[in-house]
């Protein structure tokens, strides 16, 4: 599990992507295999002191908990998504004077813009680093920016698959790329390909697969971004233009 699903051995190890996602379906059964020994082997040091030291059994327990930590629980905080479109859940948006004082790079930040029949958010880079997949916003709410920070990749999708919604999560990182999982049906979804790891399996390539609907984003500096908006908002008709 560390080795295939945790954060900070993917800058080391590339698993096969079998690998990665056998794992990742059986990561429950590799969770009671890891934690039943390490309570079972409690119950042993308590009942049977003798069996072993503490610093010895504590070095053990203290490895493989740090392991197992890493790999299954670490990245749903490191990387808690924010694409719930309401609730504490979901991306918080602020307005460009706000943004622009208290973000470190002000108005040289690299944002990727969203604009969706005429409203427009800036995602700023260090913002959804962290999250991974954050919510549209003022953009539209059935929308959600997917990043990848190995690639610094923004792809917006709609998070919708045969008319059922997908629930948008970090998983691991594959390929150099974001690997996501839909929390309804606990399915990989590479970000690349917009579709669940399931319908790629089919091996009937990726332009005959149902894929999430893309929109398009651009990239441009918070300060750009700022300036053509404030302009965009003055105009008083098309005449102007």
């Amino acid at each position: 599990m560390f080795r295939d699903l945790a954060d900070l051995s993917q800058w080391i190890v590339e698993p096969p992507r079998s690998s990665t996602m056998a794992t990742w379906r059986s990561k429950n059964l590799l969770s009671v295999v890891t934690l039943g020994p390490i309570g079972l082997g409690a119950v042993f040091k308590v009942v049977y002191p003798w069996v072993c030291s503490w610093p010895t059994f504590l070095a053990i327990t203290g490895w493989t908990g740090l392991l197992f930590f890493s790999s299954a629980i670490n990245p749903h905080i490191m990387m808690r998504a924010r694409n719930k479109a309401k609730g504490s859940e979901g991306a918080v948006f602020v307005s460009q004077q706000e943004a622009l004082s208290m973000l470190p790079a002000g108005a040289e930040e690299t944002c990727i813009i969203l604009e969706v029949n005429g409203r427009a958010v800036a995602y700023p880079d260090t913002q959804v680093l962290r999250p991974h997949v954050a919510n549209g916003g003022d953009a539209g709410e059935d929308i959600v920016l997917t990043y990848c920070g190995l690639s610094n990749l923004g792809i917006a999708y709609t998070p919708s698959l045969g008319g059922k919604p997908l629930d948008l999560h970090p998983m691991t990182q594959l390929e150099n790329n974001l690997v996501m999982y839909d929390k309804n049906s606990m399915e990989p979804v590479q970000q690349l390909w917009g579709t669940t790891e399931n319908r790629m399996e089919c091996n009937c390539g990726l332009s005959k697969v149902e894929r999430m609907q893309e929109w398009p984003t651009y990239r441009m500096t918070l300060g750009n971004f700022c300036k053509e908006h404030q302009r965009e908002a003055r105009l008083p008709n098309a005449e102007d233009l």
